[in-house]
């Protein structure tokens, strides 16, 4: 039984200064764990106390890397439990593309609670595995439950459906992991067609710096505000799904801004 909130990895090789911004925790804090890499070791500082007789999963993605030529280890996980039972309920499978009917790797298959809304456009998953070259998945230790399953082509790596170039899959029933044997469950991604456009996120960078982060590229943008001055631009960014925002008077406490795309 796992008691404490520090955790160390040893390998045989050295390993990459990562930001570890793949790897996750199942189920999942509401604060981050801490990772910091020395030498050969991963230390992993867990940010508050753990639920009691719960089974938790550290799962690395594609996050751990040796330091000379960068070979990632998929999908290595740990698992522990704060009390005498570790969950064992398995799903496995296979994830192809529907546009060239090939195997999907790199493509994230996602659990999420069964009365999750729309978990897979504002929430991380639960449990999560990465497939592989011949499209297989395979994510163990989970609790048994009933979820809603999702495959995703992630783009810009938060692990959220929120661009317009991601490929997504899902099943449409939810799946039920009672059972002592493994569940397969094959997925297939597509691209949705007429994704609408939307404003997902907006953010303060710093005073006088506004960010607006759109579901798709922008063909362009007219902006009308009454910030509008001297010091006043914008600018599309590199992908042009997002909007980068600069004002003369960071201070004013209340403002009106148009954006047409």
């Amino acid at each position: 039984m796992f008691a404490g909130n520090k955790i160390k990895f040893t390998f045989n090789e050295y390993i990459g200064q990562g930001g570890f911004t793949r790897t996750l925790l199942s189920p999942p804090l509401l604060a981050k764990p801490k990772f910091r890499v020395s030498g050969r070791s991963v230390i992993v500082v867990l940010p508050q106390t753990l639920a009691p007789s719960t089974t938790y999963t550290i799962n690395f993605a594609d996050d751990l890397k040796d330091l000379n030529e960068g070979n990632a280890i998929l999908n290595f996980s740990y698992v522990f439990s704060t009390g005498a039972v570790i969950d064992s309920q398995i799903v496995r499978g296979k994830v192809m593309n529907a546009a060239t009917g090939e195997p999907a790797d790199e493509a994230i298959v996602m659990l999420y609670p069964r009365d999750s809304i729309d978990g897979v456009l504002h929430n991380r998953p639960t449990y999560f595995a990465i497939t592989a070259k011949d499209g297989s998945y395979q994510i163990g230790y989970i609790k048994a439950a009933s979820y809603q399953l999702f495959v995703l082509k992630d783009q810009n790596i938060n692990y959220l459906y929120d661009q317009q170039s991601e490929m997504i899959g899902f099943k449409q029933e939810k799946i039920e992991l009672f059972d002592t044997l493994a569940a397969v469950e094959d997925l297939v991604l597509f691209q949705e067609e007429n994704k609408k456009q939307k404003l997902i996120e907006k953010s303060f960078v710093e005073p006088g710096h506004l960010l607006l982060v759109y579901t798709a590229p922008l063909n362009a943008i007219e902006i009308k505000s009454n910030l509008d001055s001297t010091f006043t631009f914008a600018y599309l960014s590199e992908k042009k799904d997002s909007v980068h925002y600069w004002y003369g008077n960071p201070f004013e406490k209340q403002a009106d801004l148009l954006i047409m795309a």
